[in-house]
């Protein structure tokens, strides 16, 4: 499996992922958010791990979304499956092994 970097999803990205079946991570960050820059190089190191792709969205750039998935806390993990969530982690900076357990 190639290793590809988080990708920065746009709203109509994000519209034609969510029809397909099947599971990725959404990582709800904002640009000006210091724990969301700490936090996403720990992601970025285990995203080949997780067996399912990673994905992003600035919240403070795309505050439709944040309203949409009701994020109030940044950074913010969902596991998504079609558009609907299954999963969510809310937290402070944390390592690596600590998401994936």
């Amino acid at each position: 499996m190639l290793y590809v970097r988080m990708k920065t999803l746009t709203p109509v990205e994000f519209n034609e992922l969510t029809k397909n079946d099947y599971y990725f991570m959404l990582f709800c960050c904002g640009t000006d958010c210091t724990k969301c820059k700490m936090q996403e190089p720990e992601l970025e190191k285990i995203e080949e791990s997780m067996q399912m792709p990673l994905y992003k969205i600035d919240c403070q750039e795309e505050q439709r979304a944040a309203k949409r998935f009701d994020v109030t806390v940044l950074p913010t993990l969902i596991k998504m499956r079609w558009s609907e969530e299954e999963q969510r982690m809310e937290w402070e900076v944390q390592p690596g092994q600590a998401i994936l357990d």
